[in-house]
Order: C-alpha cells, then structure tokens, then sequence
C-alpha cells in the first residue's frame, strides 16, 4: 500500500465501509471473537455488540490482529493494566478518573487535526515537509504525550510508586523511563531510526527539519549539547507518522476498553464530561455503519468529513449513503435516526439517505 499524508484516515474508512455491508449478524459475530480478549466482563461485551457500539475500535483491534507488532504492544499494555490494578485497583481507578478529561482532549486534538483542510501536496516537497512535521508535532505533543503520561503511571502504580511524580515529568522523561525497563519500546522508539518520540516532537516542534529543494531528502537535527542528524525522505516521513498513528491507536482503544471494563467505579468519582461535535460525528459514524450506511463525506479530499447540515434553525440532517438492501431503507434509516437522537439528547434528526450515484431516495425526520 502506498503510504501518503491521508493514509491513515483512508485506511480507517475502508475498512468501515467494508464492514457497513455486512449483514448484522455476522458483524456481531466478528466483534465478539476480536473483542473477547480486551473486554472480559461477558456482560458488558454482549451489550456493546448487541448496541453497536465500540465499533471503530473493534475495527482498529482487527486490523492489529494482523500485525504481530502490534498484537504484542496491546498484549503488554493489558499486562501492564493487570498488574496495576492487582497491585493498588482502588489508585488505578482514580488514575482513570483523573486522566478522563485529559484522553478526552487528545483524542478530540486528533480529530481537530483530522478535519484540518490539508492542500494538494505531492508535487511541494517543502510545503510537505513542513505542513506533515507541523502536524506530527502537534499530535505528539497534545495526543500522543497524555497516553504515554498515562501508560507511565500504570507502570508506576504496578510498582507500587506515587504517580504524583509522572505529573511533573517531560514527554521526553517519561519516555526514558519507559525505555530504561525496556517497555514497548517498539512504540516509543520506532525503528528503524531508533530515534524516542519525543525527538521526534522535538524534531517537529523547533522547526529542525532541512527539506532540500531538487530532492525528496530532509535533513533532520536532535539532540542536546552533541546534536546528531539523520537524512529521511518524505515517504520515509509519511510512513513515521502512519505507523506512530497506528500506535497512538494501540494506547488509545486499550485505554478505551480497560476504562469500559471499570467504567461503573471509575464515574462514581470522574467529573461529568460534555460530548463535543468530534465526539458525536465519530459516534454518527459507528451507529451508520450498523444499520448498512455509510456517511457521505464533503469531499474526497477530506476522507473523514462528514457531510452535516440544518433544517430549520433546529434539526440536524446527516447524509448517508445505502450499503444494503433497497427494500428496507425506510426502516433501517428511521432507527438510524432513533438512535443518533436519543445519543444527542432528543435532538431532531434528519437521515438523508442516498444511493451509490448520490441520487436521494429517501429523508426522514425525527422529533
């Protein structure tokens, strides 16, 4: 697969529309097989399928199922959980609370930059360069960081340290500390440049990256006192950030399945949270996706965009395009609204469904 700046959303969005087509049934019946080794409370796991819900993430676990490196990386993350929550539970539960707000902002940061109109970049190797660094600094640095702070202070509780200590540490801190007990390191120094993600951030961040103008080639300088530099070519660039989303994607969908797993503990004390638009639109996404839509986005371009509009001052209207059977549109898009309106409080909702040559066939309201 040629890897380019949108890989990683064109990959996401494959494969959610390959699984909008499925029919129901066996959909469920792929969640239950992936996500019966991260969600292990029975329970929870058959109202998750059985609700449609937790489907992006069981997306991502199916794809890393395929990856040994990252099947590894999630399988030392759940160790990792496991431990912690052997060791002191009642001080990982609050750690869950106490880092809900933050892992709720680096994952919106990461949808933020998501809808960021990026222009046509293949032919400016300069404006490539400078526009892919600017946007890996800002998702190392406001995403990447909050999980890795996070994951560190799950080490800590595991060892029966005061997690207070890791609140005052640097991405590049914690990142050492992780690397000195050789703890996913694969994640936190990817190869082959075996340069830690916070250099990368670094690298990003002062502007320390030299794109020459007849070639692909980038310099690239790190370091303290001594400064080393490496020579990485835009490819090799776009390929970085590809994998280290993939990653970013471990910590995240671990995060999101331990905290499910704990959620009844963990709300008794975490500060209730507001659902923003990100939030919503990814939660739209999910719910489409299960009754055999898929959203229709503004542009091509802009592979995770999906299209929104307003009726009247007041209702929403979501388009959609039909994966499934003509014959039961009607239907299927009226409990799409249902459901996408009870999530948004009782919103009205408008479901503007579409066929393959964005010929309308059906819009239905909902109060």
């Amino acid at each position: 697969m040629k890897i380019d700046f949108y890989s990683h959303i064109r990959e996401e969005n494959d494969h959610l529309e390959t699984l909008s087509k499925l029919e129901r049934s066996k959909l469920h019946k792929q969640m239950k097989k992936v996500l019966s080794k991260f969600i292990r409370n029975q329970v929870l796991l058959d109202i998750l399928v059985s609700q449609d819900l937790f489907l992006t993430e069981f997306a991502f676990l199916a794809r890393a199922k395929k990856s040994k490196e990252l099947s590894n990386n999630l399988s030392e993350m759940y160790k990792i959980y496991d431990l912690a929550i052997n060791r002191n539970k009642e001080n990982f539960i609050q750690l869950l609370a106490d880092y809900s707000t933050l892992v709720t902002q680096a994952a919106d940061n990461c949808a933020q930059m998501d809808n960021l109109l990026i222009p046509d970049l293949s032919q400016y190797n300069k404006v490539a360069a400078k526009q892919t660094f600017r946007e890996l600094g800002d998702f190392l640095e406001g995403s990447f960081q909050v999980f890795t702070k996070f994951f560190l202070s799950c080490v800590y509780i595991s060892e029966g340290k005061d997690t207070e200590a890791v609140h005052g540490m640097s991405f590049g801190q914690c990142v050492s500390q992780l690397n000195d007990r050789n703890i996913l390191t694969s994640i936190y120094v990817p190869q082959p440049w075996g340069i830690p993600v916070s250099q990368w951030r670094n690298i990003a961040n002062h502007n320390a990256y030299y794109p020459e103008a007849t070639s692909d080639k980038i310099k690239c300088e790190y370091g303290g006192k001594n400064k080393k530099l490496i020579e990485i070519t835009l490819s090799e660039l776009y390929k970085l950030r590809f994998d280290l989303y993939k990653r970013y994607n471990a910590h995240k969908v671990s995060h999101a399945a331990i905290f499910l797993e704990n959620g009844l503990e963990v709300q008794t004390i975490m500060v209730k949270k507001e659902i923003n638009s990100e939030t919503m639109l990814h939660q739209f996404k999910e719910f489409s996706i299960t009754y055999g839509f898929k959203p229709v986005l503004l542009d091509e371009k802009i592979l995770h965009k999906i299209k929104v509009g307003v009726v009247d001052n007041q209702t929403i209207e979501f388009s959609v395009e039909n994966c499934g059977s003509i014959f039961d549109v009607d239907f299927r898009a009226n409990e799409l609204a249902k459901r996408t309106s009870t999530f948004m409080a009782g919103n009205p909702i408008r479901i503007s469904v579409f066929d393959s040559n964005k010929s309308k066939i059906l819009a239905k309201d909902i109060c």
